[in-house]
């Protein structure tokens, strides 16, 4: 039980993670931001 609970916060982390990126990607495109892009991009890696 202990590993499906393990996976499931793993997995929530991740989609999560990727909502903060689209959102700041978003935020870059609609401001045209260079440090928002470039902190994007370090967050990714």
């Amino acid at each position: 039980m202990t590993n499906q609970r393990t996976l499931a916060v793993a997995g929530a982390s991740l989609v999560i993670g990727l909502i903060v990126l689209g959102l700041k990607l978003l935020a870059r495109r609609m401001t045209g931001s260079v440090a928002l892009y470039s902190d994007a991009l370090r967050i990714h890696r």
